[in-house]
């Protein structure tokens, strides 16, 4: 399928433009732009003159949407930057005809999907932003090798699997996708986004937890890909040990 993790649709988005957002009813007011950035929290467009805002910034915090935001606001975030893509998809129509080469190249490209399988998940003839929103979130990752991570890993009672070795499947998950030498405070904050091990992170987690967090887990980093937020996982990381496994000065280990 499509589920290799990393960007797709090179040349489909032309970042110099700042898209009417609103025309979608969408609203990232909530999502802050990063200081500096001179876009507008309320359309993500342009402050002053000076224009091609996008082109400086990555696409997420062009559009005011940051790390904070997609660890903090995870759908909200998925509509601003997503949005922004369908956008540039539908043009004025706001709808897409699900035989769209571009859609089913971007799906296949930010979600575990292959082409084979577009038909059965696109049932209208012209897809919706909630129908394109759909497909990426429901999509996030395969179920059936999710499941199947599940069974493999040491079950306490035969019915759920203890949080920490959830959390250790889900590192090796991520760096399947090329997620590496992140901190461990980072992953704590991805983890609480993902809810692993429910809200203190310590229970136990059935399989049915399991592919709820799993997909979280995808949809973040798929996310964070392709708003160009990569960089920002290793914020937290000294440089010294950004990428490696060593200790920190300050005895935070990175993973």
């Amino acid at each position: 399928g499509g589920g290799a993790y990393g960007g797709g649709g090179a040349g489909l988005w032309d970042d110099d433009d700042d898209l009417p957002l609103e025309l979608l009813g969408l609203d990232n007011s909530a999502l802050t732009p990063p200081p500096g950035s001179g876009r507008s929290a309320a359309t993500g467009g342009s402050v002053g003159a000076s224009g091609g805002a996008a082109g400086r910034l990555g696409r997420g915090e062009a559009l005011g949407v940051d790390l904070d935001a997609v660890l903090g606001n995870l759908e909200g975030s998925e509509e601003v930057i997503y949005g922004e893509a369908f956008v540039q998809l539908a043009g004025d129509d706001l709808v897409v005809p699900r035989g769209d080469d571009a859609l089913r190249e971007f799906l296949v490209s930010h979600t575990a999907l292959g082409l084979a399988d577009l038909d059965r998940v696109l049932t209208e003839e012209l897809v919706t932003l909630d129908g394109f929103l759909r497909a990426l979130r429901d999509n996030a990752a395969e179920d059936n090798e999710v499941i199947d991570c599940f069974f493999g890993l040491p079950s306490v009672d035969g019915e759920s699997v203890d949080p920490g070795e959830c959390r250790r499947a889900l590192k090796v998950l991520a760096q399947s996708m090329g997620i590496d030498g992140l901190s461990v405070s980072m992953w704590e904050r991805i983890f609480g986004a993902a809810s692993v091990g429910g809200p203190g992170g310590e229970q136990n987690v059935s399989m049915e937890q399991w592919v709820v967090s799993c997909h979280l887990l995808f949809r973040i980093f798929r996310l964070v890909d392709f708003a160009d937020l990569s960089p920002s996982l290793l914020a937290a990381a000294p440089a010294s040990t950004r990428g490696g496994g060593a200790s920190s000065s300050a005895g935070e280990e990175t993973f």
